[in-house]
Parts: structure tokens; C-alpha cells; sequence
């Protein structure tokens, strides 16, 4: 049984930026991770989506580049490239964190971790795994791509992950769920040439975001 002040369970956003300050703060640090370090966020979901979105901000503003005085002859997207270019962005920024995990002598185990009864880890099964001595835990596992009710994924049914990884530019693309990832699913693949259509069942678009935006302006209003 091997004993950590801390074990951090996911290494995503959250769980790293917590680890790295603990072990810089003195505190031996575990980090369980079952997939990739850097998490969905990293590896699939925020930075993925910023890399292709970059490049359809780029083909509009060439597309718009003559408003400027500037003249481009035609340009194309080059799918294949725009993933090289997506996988490279990732590879950088895990690098960067696996880096910083070795710089802080933070240890990564790899597997899938879970509490005991008395509040340390296991990771392994829930019944047949090593257990870890933890000081504290921090679970920080992150989120998990759910489909419409009624549907699953597989074929042509895919969540927001195999969205940003498509193997070629698809010449049509229906998205259900107008939040933030589902527009800026929408966004960049109809900018980058795609025929889309974006579904929303309520009565706007990003509408959880904008009840959001309105709550925090209220808030700073009432404060004195």
C-alpha cells in the first residue's frame, strides 16, 4: 500500500492545475488517470474543438480578405492537414502537462480509480485493484458524452468528441443541441464548407447560456 498525502483522481483541467499546486505546496501527489493525461478536455472535447475552430476563423477572414484590400486566389481546406494540425496542438499541450507532472515529482497511475469504504483509492476493478493510502482525495473525473434519449451512438450517431476528430470534411451535418458545443460544432463546420442544420427543442439559441449571462449581471448589480 503505497501512501500519498493527495491523490487526485482525472487529470484533466481541473485535476492537474490541483496536483501541480499541492506538490508545489509540498504535498505528495498521485494522479489515477484510466485514458490520457490532460482528460477529455485536452484529448478530445475543449482543445480539439479550438484547433478546427481556429481554422475556420482563418478560411472566413480569407474569404472576407478582399474587404481588407487583399487579394487571395482560391483556398481550399485541406481536411487531412487541419487534423495533422489538430493532433499536434494536443500532443504539445499533454507534453506540457505530463512535463510539468515530472518536474513536481507527481506520480501518474495508470487505471480506472475508485474510493474504498474508508476513503482511499483503488484503482483496478471495484473489487480486485491496488489500493493507494490517501491523505485526501480529490475527484475531478470529469464529464461523459450522453445521446439523445431514444438513440445511442454508433454509425452515424456521434457525440461531440468524434465530432472534432471526423476522419474527412462531411458534406452534410445535422447537429442536435444548440449549447455551446453543439454551436461551435455548427459554427465551424459550416464556415469550413459543410451543409449544416443546428436543432434546438427550446426557444433560442445557447439557452442555458444566456440565463447565465443575465443571472451574473444581476448579481453584479445587487452588489453594494
Amino acid at each position: 500500500m503505497a501512501a500519498y498525502d493527495l491523490i487526485v483522481i482525472g487529470s484533466g483541467p481541473g485535476g492537474y492545475v490541483a496536483a501541480i499546486r499541492a506538490a508545489q505546496l509540498g504535498m505528495k501527489v498521485a494522479v489515477v488517470e484510466k485514458d490520457k493525461v490532460g482528460g477529455r478536455c485536452l484529448n478530445y472535447a475543449c482543445i480539439p474543438a479550438k484547433a478546427v475552430l481556429r481554422v475556420a476563423d482563418v478560411y472566413q477572414e480569407i474569404g472576407e480578405s478582399e474587404s481588407y484590400g487583399i487579394t487571395v486566389k482560391k483556398a481550399e481546406v485541406d481536411f487531412g492537414a487541419v487534423m495533422a494540425r489538430r493532433e499536434k496542438i494536443i500532443a504539445t499541450l499533454v507534453g506540457g502537462v505530463s512535463g510539468l507532472f515530472k518536474k513536481n515529482q507527481i506520480e501518474v497511475i495508470e487505471g480506472h480509480g475508485g474510493l474504498t469504504d474508508d476513503g482511499h483509492v483503488r484503482v483496478g476493478s471495484e473489487f480486485d485493484g491496488t489500493v493507494h493510502e490517501a491523505g485526501a482525495v480529490i475527484l475531478a473525473t470529469g464529464s461523459v458524452a450522453r445521446p439523445v434519449p431514444g438513440t445511442a451512438f454508433g454509425g452515424r450517431v456521434i457525440g461531440t468528441e468524434a465530432a472534432w476528430a471526423l476522419p474527412a470534411l462531411p458534406a452534410k451535418l445535422a447537429v442536435i443541441g444548440a449549447g455551446a458545443s453543439g454551436a461551435e460544432i455548427a459554427s465551424a463546420y459550416a464556415r469550413l464548407g459543410s451543409d449544416v442544420q443546428l436543432f434546438e427543442a427550446l426557444d433560442r439559441v445557447l439557452p442555458t447560456e444566456v440565463p447565465d449571462i443575465s443571472k451574473a449581471a444581476e448579481r453584479r448589480l445587487k452588489k453594494p
